[in-house]
């Protein structure tokens, strides 16, 4: 009896992705710019279907989609808010201990709120105490409490906290549960 090896290819080709060979580009920015070139040609004709622009449509789209990208890089969002250990940290029982974070971006921050981030405690053993800091370089150190009885690993690449930016019209104010910040415009404030 003779058995028959079925072998699937490695790579397979998406539909409708043009192969493109890096092996005659000089850099990066000439590959990028042959494949943008390639994706407007194919949607011209229906830019030029929809408006009445045509071409001139078509820039002002991709430029409003650039700017937009460029401009949504270091704004506080959700994903760009928490603060990472840096390395593995072993915090004995019933201690406090500085822990040495990283933000997303290797900006520098002065005056953000430190809060504890939601997802980082372990049947409340674990506790970042809010406090005001000023990050350097994407680094900033953060004090954290182990209340149990038992020794706690922090391991590198954790989320152990958020950080709000402080501004400087507004008003800041920590409520009860800690992990929110309340921002209040001074304008509403004064009467």
């Amino acid at each position: 009896m003779s058995k028959r090896r079925v072998v699937k290819p490695r790579y397979e080709r998406l539909p409708n992705v043009t192969p493109i060979s890096s092996a005659n580009e000089e850099d990066l920015s000439d590959l990028i710019r042959n494949i943008v070139r390639e994706e407007v040609q194919k949607v011209l004709p229906r830019i030029a279907i929809c408006t009445d622009d045509g071409p001139d449509g078509l820039e002002s789209i991709i430029g409003e989609e650039i700017d937009e990208a460029a401009s949504n890089d270091l704004y506080m969002t959700a994903e760009n808010y928490g603060l990472y250990a840096a390395n593995d940290v072993v915090i004995p029982e019933n201690c406090i201990r500085k822990v040495l974070a990283l933000a997303k971006h290797n900006q520098t921050l002065e005056k953000v709120i430190i809060t504890e981030a939601k997802d980082f405690e372990w049947d409340k053993e674990l506790k970042v105490p809010a406090s005001i800091a000023t990050i350097h370089s994407g680094k900033v150190d953060i004090w954290i409490t182990n209340s149990s009885c038992r020794t706690q690993i922090i391991r590198t690449g954790k989320c152990i906290a958020g950080m709000t930016e402080i501004e400087e019209e507004l008003i800041s104010s920590l409520n009860k549960n800690t992990d929110k910040v309340e921002v209040k415009h001074q304008a509403h404030l004064v009467s």
